[in-house]
């Protein structure tokens, strides 16, 4: 299909917070012109294919909490939710075991918060998590009490961006893939968001090196990226050239997850926030060993003792390992273009040496494959950035989602679509609190920026 000259909507990125906002928006008006850009060559090529997708809802602040449990109910009604009958995407159920230290108090507090959005945790004792899940306890004490979430589980993420793209497409919304968006125009003054300057690339992140339009007044030294990107002429000047098209929009959305302060930067947009894309690291082990069973046995686990979480990957007959670790999740990424896809060989046998010690029928031997992806890191707090730009007309953003986006998609997308629509929806309509992600909002107080929250 041809491209219009103008949309009512632009999406950067067909990432998990580009299509759900696109089909939301669908969702609420199937008359508005939705048009979603997305550099890769296919899907998930950015950090939504390499999600473990854990759809946990225990975080330390209730608005997290929330906005994981409206997520939660739409990923348990994908088909529903998507009008697909026999979707890509599925949910696998599977208890989340919190293998961390608590003080009964703590512990009480993390109960009571997840009760109050209608949750049914466990709390299990050494010998319950021995008994039930055939992992290792006798490094625990015999006193101690660990949390466990009931009725959740973890999904494939490839599959939800293709189903997606496939509920988007039914409902009139065009999905442009090799598309790099090199800057978000605005008028004169810099004032109001009009539309994006893109290419047509090769689908290896290719820019062009040709004259961008003229930015907005606003400065890109506002902004409060630390990458070495804040030179946007040299950005661009370094892709190779190809012939640049200029979409006029009513409203632009940045959702270019590890390149969405890059495209702040290059497009003058003064931001508030430190938001750095950071290199994670996870491994895969092979467990043929195991049975069916056992490895269905085998919960999503938070393993403070070893520094790692795993989950099983029950398709594929595998162990997914990475980290819980801060100091393990701080890798800056300077170009996101350039993120090293293998896995650091002290890392892998850190992580598979956890893995065994943790499940006592785990053999050594077997494959261990793993992959680099990136996060986008909200440094400041750790939690995402959602809704439209403070100082700028018909810009919004999505940005800053620290390892836990996957779950909150949904969320997302409706809280965009209702900013932009001012329609509200009597099903799979987000009832978390905007404010609590808002880009002018202060940082929330927490105790470590983590990936664990």
């Amino acid at each position: 299909m041809a491209l219009r000259r103008s949309y009512d909507v632009v999406v950067v990125g067909a990432g998990i917070m580009g299509l759900h906002t696109a089909y939301q928006l669908a969702r609420r008006d199937r008359n508005l012109n939705v048009l979603v850009l997305e550099q890769g060559r296919s899907l998930g090529q950015g950090s939504t294919g390499y999600s473990t997708a854990l759809l946990r809802c225990l975080y330390s602040l209730d608005g997290m909490v929330h906005a994981a449990s409206d997520g939660l109910i739409v990923h348990q009604n994908w088909s529903e939710y998507t009008e697909i009958s026999d979707p890509a995407g599925r949910l696998t159920p599977s208890p989340i075991l919190w293998m961390t230290s608590e003080t009964p108090e703590t512990l009480e507090a993390k109960v009571a918060r997840l009760r109050k959005f209608s949750h049914t945790p466990s709390v299990l004792s050494p010998q319950d998590i021995g008994t039930r899940f055939g992992l290792r306890t006798d490094d625990l004490e015999p006193h101690e009490r660990f949390l466990c979430e009931e009725g959740t589980g973890y999904f494939d993420p490839t599959g939800a961006l293709t189903d997606l793209k496939d509920a988007c497409t039914r409902l009139g919304v065009q999905v442009v893939q090799n598309a790099s968006v090199n800057q978000i125009l605005t008028n004169e003054t810099g004032t109001a968001a009009q539309g994006v300057w893109f290419n047509k690339s090769d689908g290896n992140n290719a820019r062009a090196n040709s004259s961008p339009p003229t930015p907005s007044s606003a400065s890109s030294s506002s902004s409060s990226s630390h990458t070495d990107d804040s030179n946007p002429s040299a950005w661009l000047g370094k892709r190779r050239a190809s012939t640049g098209e200029t979409v006029h929009a009513g409203a632009v959305i940045n959702a270019a997850g590890p390149w969405s302060m890059r495209l702040n930067v290059a497009s003058g947009i003064p931001f508030p926030w430190r938001i750095e894309p950071t290199r994670v690291q996870v491994v895969y082990k092979k467990s043929l060993e195991l049975t069916e069973e056992q490895l269905a046995r085998i919960p999503c686990t938070a393993d403070e003792s070893n520094g790692i979480y795993f989950r099983p990957q029950l398709s594929s007959r595998q162990l997914l390992v990475g980290t819980i670790l801060p100091e393990e999740e701080s890798e800056v990424v300077v170009d996101p273009d350039e993120c090293v896809d293998y896995v650091d060989q002290e890392r892998e046998t850190r992580y598979i040496s956890g893995l065994l010690d943790r499940i006592p029928a785990l053999a050594p031997r077997g494959a261990v494959t793993g992959f680099s992806a990136m996060y986008s890191v909200n440094l400041d707090d750790g939690h995402p950035v959602v809704g439209p730009h403070p100082s700028i007309a018909n810009l919004f953003h999505a940005q800053g989602f620290t390892g836990h986006g996957f779950k909150i998609g949904p969320v997302v997308g409706s809280m965009l679509a209702r900013d932009i629509t001012n329609l509200s929806l009597p099903t799979f309509d987000a009832t978390v609190d905007p404010a609590f992600f808002a880009v002018d909002r202060p940082p929330h107080r927490i105790a470590r920026v983590s990936v664990l929250a």
